[in-house]
Order: structure tokens, then C-alpha cells, then sequence
């Protein structure tokens, strides 16, 4: 029974190290990206800048935005929000 111990020890702390380190990387391609549909402008044309960890402002076409994203983990390459917006689900009717 002991020998499992360090199988058990070994696997948490990997799974710990992994969302860890997955879970604070937010691309600013990804900000670029969503601030490109929301603020119909193309994403070449759109500048973005991290104001603090998860918020980000994106500005292109005249227009100006702000999001709060999420990292990418492994399981999810990250979301964008942006503010002022409730989330909406993609199926609506039944």
C-alpha cells in the first residue's frame, strides 16, 4: 500500500504544477481577436494592452473596449469578456 503513496504525491503535484502555469496566460492575440468582431474593425488594425492581470483595453476602428479575460489551462485556450456585456448562451431556443 505504501507504494502507491508516491504515485498519488507525484500526480497532485504535477496536476497542481500544470493549472498553475496554465492558468495566468492570457495572449494578446485572444484579446485582439474578440476586440476585432465586437468592435468590427479588422484585428490588424486593432491595438491591445494589458491594464492588470485579466483586464485588457482594445482599441481599433475608433473605437475603444475593455475585457476581462481568463487563461488558457489545458483543458481551454482562455476567454474574453468584454465588459458591460452579460454572456449569453449559443443556444437559445429549443
Amino acid at each position: 500500500m505504501s507504494s502507491r503513496r508516491p504515485v498519488v504525491i507525484v500526480t497532485a503535484s504535477l496536476l497542481a504544477c500544470l493549472a498553475a502555469a496554465c492558468s495566468t496566460s492570457v495572449s494578446p492575440d485572444l484579446v485582439r481577436t474578440k476586440a476585432a468582431s465586437d468592435l468590427e474593425c479588422t484585428s490588424g488594425a486593432v491595438k491591445v494592452e494589458q491594464i492588470n492581470d485579466g483586464n485588457w483595453k482594445a482599441t481599433g476602428c475608433e473605437k475603444t473596449a475593455t475585457y476581462v479575460c481568463s487563461g488558457s489551462t489545458f483543458m481551454s485556450s482562455g476567454m474574453c469578456m468584454r465588459e458591460g456585456t452579460t454572456p449569453t448562451s449559443a443556444a437559445v431556443g429549443k
